[in-house]
């Protein structure tokens, strides 16, 4: 596409992706499916969605409504209504910590065709930056001991429904309480939407107007007042598992996984996932160990992963810190990694610990390790 012709605001989803085949343009007080769902407000954005507040005019509560780009829906909309489907078949204890589907139908704009997911309200995700608030500069210890059991729970209840999430992160978990349960409290702790122009560089050209660009963006409510009633309270804290856009159903006649490519963070993805793309419930609780770890260590937005690294890393850096910390893995994948050697020497010594005359770090939950903000995250290792 060139240069970016907009001056592209912080904390608003790529303007870019207002394009064909990307996001669909939307505005306060829109409708859908029949004019059965009002936008009320922006809860937020991901790299392929934007999840709005709306009012459910026939069963007059509010409820979330998340519209996948163009492309995106192309690509999953089979598999993960699904999932979505399956995920509200189950019984159990854990069905609680999944976020309760409600809705699903195609809406058509001007970007293309969208796949449009309506579930139950929840607040921010677990990798919200929580030195922003003025109460926590960490996660209160309480709170993280109170998310562990009931990540487990919901990350059990998937897999009893045969759903392999295969996303697990922080990014895609979401604090949650019986305060939104009330309407009055949604409205209190989301707030009045706040919007702002698209600007555009001095004399640059956007290759796309009206109707394929909004008329203005509207920004994330602050979840400050939110955060901090829960964090004040453990016992409100709550959690919900949320995205699907990864996810598979898994067939329990062949446990070793089905093969597929997963867009998930490197530093989560198990050695299986790797290597052999296999994905199956074991992957899943690779991610799951890791995301504990992070709560467990955590202040700032994220703590220290097991696997120790950004998400940008890339899957070479992150065997490397695999190896690192748990030894040669077994020849099947050893013997297949290519870069291996940018990594390690015939008698299986890190090349860069040769050099330095460093000394490898013991495996251990790295409590002390130092955190940093979301863009200024652990760099990747070599």
């Amino acid at each position: 596409m060139g240069n970016n012709p907009y001056i592209q605001g912080a904390e608003l989803e790529r303007y870019l992706n207002y394009r064909p085949g990307g996001f669909h343009p939307v505005h306060l007080g829109d409708k859908f499916q029949d004019k059965r769902y009002t936008v009320v407000n922006k809860l937020g954005y991901g790299s392929y969605s934007t999840v709005w507040l709306v009012r459910d005019e026939i069963q007059n509560i509010y409820a979330s409504l998340k519209i996948l780009s163009a492309d995106a829906s192309e690509e999953s909309s089979g598999t993960e209504l699904d999932v979505l489907r399956r995920s509200t078949t189950g019984s159990g204890s854990g069905k609680r910590f999944v976020l309760q589907f409600l809705d699903s139908f195609f809406h058509k704009g001007p970007n293309g065709t969208h796949l449009c997911v309506v579930t139950e309200v929840s607040g921010p995700s677990l990798s919200m930056y929580l030195c922003t608030l003025d109460s926590f500069d960490c996660l209160p210890l309480e709170s993280a001991q109170a998310l562990i059991p009931q990540l487990a729970q919901g990350v059990e209840y998937l897999h009893s429904c045969n759903i392999v999430h295969g996303d697990l992160h922080l990014g895609n978990m979401l604090y949650h309480s019986f305060l939104l349960e009330s309407q009055e409290n949604i409205e209190k702790y989301f707030g009045t939407p706040e919007t702002t122009s698209l600007r555009v560089v001095p004399g640059a050209s956007p290759l796309y107007s009206a109707p394929h660009v909004p008329r203005y963006v509207v920004y994330s409510p602050d979840h400050s007042p939110f955060l901090e009633a829960i964090f004040e309270t453990p016992s409100l804290v709550q959690v919900k598992i949320c995205d699907f856009s990864e996810a598979s159903l898994h067939d329990p006649a062949r446990p070793e996984g089905v093969k597929r490519k997963l867009n998930c963070p490197n530093v989560h993805a198990a050695p299986e996932v790797i290597f052999d793309e296999l994905v199956s419930p074991a992957s899943d609780m690779w991610a799951l160990g890791n995301t504990m770890h992070q709560i467990l260590t955590g202040c700032g937005t994220e703590g220290a992963t097991a696997i120790p690294g950004a998400s940008r890393c890339s899957r070479d850096q992150v065997v490397s810190e695999m190896v690192r910390l748990l030894g040669r893995p077994p020849d099947r994948w050893w013997t297949r990694w290519e870069a291996r050697s940018e990594y390690f020497d015939e008698a299986e010594n890190r090349i860069c610990d040769t050099k330095e005359n460093k000394a490898p770090e013991p495996l251990g939950i790295r409590i002390n390790a130092p955190l940093l903000p979301p863009d200024q995250d652990e760099p990747c290792r070599k």
